[in-house]
């Protein structure tokens, strides 16, 4: 369970979001799974992301902020707030979110996360970078 809280984008504060009420819920449902797992809640940033990919996560509850913006000649793009480490986003583009998480798959065609759920608005663009990544669908 990886939650992005950073505290400022582009200079100005960034509205808080309800966490411990989204973590408790998805831990309760995981306790009440009966299935024996290990789960990690941590702050969302690359660094994160990357070494819970390399350690063999195959679930993946992202919860935090999307953005979308459409850029000068049309096209639309959409991000996810990762952190930066000092308190600031690190908006993700989906495209490189994608590249990320296809580096951490497995020889052979083993998807690298079984499930990846993404909390947030502008969600479907994050959505479809696990997808683009293998993720099943």
């Amino acid at each position: 369970l990886l939650q992005a809280a950073p505290l400022v984008c582009d200079g100005m504060p960034v509205e808080l979001l309800d966490f411990k009420t989204e973590r408790d819920t998805v831990l309760s449902a995981l306790r009440r799974s009966g299935r024996e797992m290990h789960a990690v809640c941590d702050f969302c940033t690359t660094r994160r992301l990357r070494d819970l990919l390399t350690e063999g996560c195959r679930i993946l509850h992202y919860s935090g902020h999307g953005f979308t913006h459409v850029a000068p000649n049309g096209t639309h793009h959409s991000s996810l707030a990762f952190e930066d480490g000092s308190g600031g986003t690190h908006a993700f583009e989906v495209g490189k979110l994608t590249a990320f998480v296809k580096a951490g798959s497995e020889e052979g065609g083993r998807p690298p996360l079984d499930l990846a759920f993404v909390s947030a608005c502008h969600s479907v663009g994050g959505g479809e970078a696990f997808v683009e990544a293998g993720g099943p669908h």
